[in-house]
């Protein structure tokens, strides 16, 4: 009888083989989720972004209408202008202070999206300028509330 004394010096290869392997695998799903995870917040901040610039956009219409169609002392203490996300037309105060009237609008500290803005007629006389900003919440405590300003000056 033959006397065997060789030994398999390969045994564990196979499961230190499957280890690297869904080593490998594991490191690679957890750098493509976290790209996937980082171009999500990119995106939801580029639509929040474009939210409030629309909004802003809307406040100079807002302030123009205001300003040129309606007469600033004939406007009522609560007007409207402006359609919100649900097709209901925005409610406004506004308040005088000498020749900068402030609009503000009646829905804040909610999670749909408005804006407001100043029209101020002191800088240069026969000079209105219009600061819009708009705000993808109207909830202003909130961490994740974009504004987006855009001034109009005019004659």
């Amino acid at each position: 009888m033959k006397n065997f004394k060789h030994f398999n010096n390969n045994k564990g290869y196979a499961i230190l083989f499957a280890v690297v392997v869904v080593s490998i695998i594991s490191i690679l799903s957890f750098g493509l989720s976290n790209t996937t995870y980082k171009q999500l917040i990119l995106s939801s901040l580029s639509s929040d972004s474009q939210i409030s610039y629309l909004q802003s956009d809307m406040a100079t219409e807002c302030g123009i209408y205001a300003d040129n169609i309606v007469g600033l002392g004939s406007l009522p203490a609560s007007w409207s202008c402006g359609i919100d996300s649900n097709g209901t037309i925005r409610t406004f105060s506004i308040f005088d202070n000498g020749v900068k009237f402030v609009a503000t609008p009646n829905t804040l500290g909610t999670k749909d999206p408005c804006f407001e803005f100043d029209i101020d007629k002191t800088t240069t006389p026969g000079t209105t300028v219009i600061k819009a900003r708009g705000y993808n919440s109207c909830d202003k405590s909130n961490s994740k509330t974009v504004e987006r300003e855009v001034e109009v000056t005019y004659q």
